[in-house]
């Protein structure tokens, strides 16, 4: 058996938690997303339409960047808060949020775009995240073993 699959085996009850977390995460999302007011929703579609016309018009070259860090800074964040036994809940709090922050940005644009809002989701959620889930799921998973064998007072290895 592979390093990968015994890893996968022997660490399958945090990955559940996990996937259950981000879950929950991207049905709550989904669901504050369909109980915005008018108000509400209008202000943000007209944020969207400004930033989706900034992005045509180039200039948000600087987000861009930020937008490639963002997830190293977060995978380095579970990275530390796997030093310690109090970031375990911390850790499962992410996972859930980066659910929520996937179901609420899915579910308003496909609301206010429709089909178009489907494609963009597609492209712009799905797309990146399709390369940033697997390793934020293996960052959470080994800190939150080792934070579990912290727990446990043994030595993690």
């Amino acid at each position: 058996m592979g390093f990968l699959a015994r890893h996968l085996q022997d660490h399958r009850r945090i990955y559940l938690v996990l996937l259950l977390l981000f879950l929950m995460g991207i049905l709550a999302g989904s669901f504050t997303s369909s109980l915005l007011e008018e108000r509400q929703s209008a202000q943000l579609a007209a944020y969207l339409d400004q930033r989706l016309q900034q992005f045509q018009d180039h200039t948000g070259e600087g987000e861009r960047t930020s937008a490639l860090l963002a997830p190293l800074k977060e995978i380095f964040l579970l990275w530390f808060l796997g030093l310690t036994v109090i970031g375990l809940p911390f850790i499962g709090g992410m996972v859930f949020w980066k659910g929520y922050a996937i179901g609420f940005t899915v579910s308003f644009l496909v609301g206010h775009r429709a089909w178009q809002g489907l494609f963009l989701a597609l492209t712009s959620v799905f797309l990146p995240h399709l390369f940033y889930l697997p390793p934020l799921f293996l960052s959470s998973a080994l800190a939150c073993s080792f934070s579990l064998n912290l727990l446990k007072g043994g030595c993690p290895g």
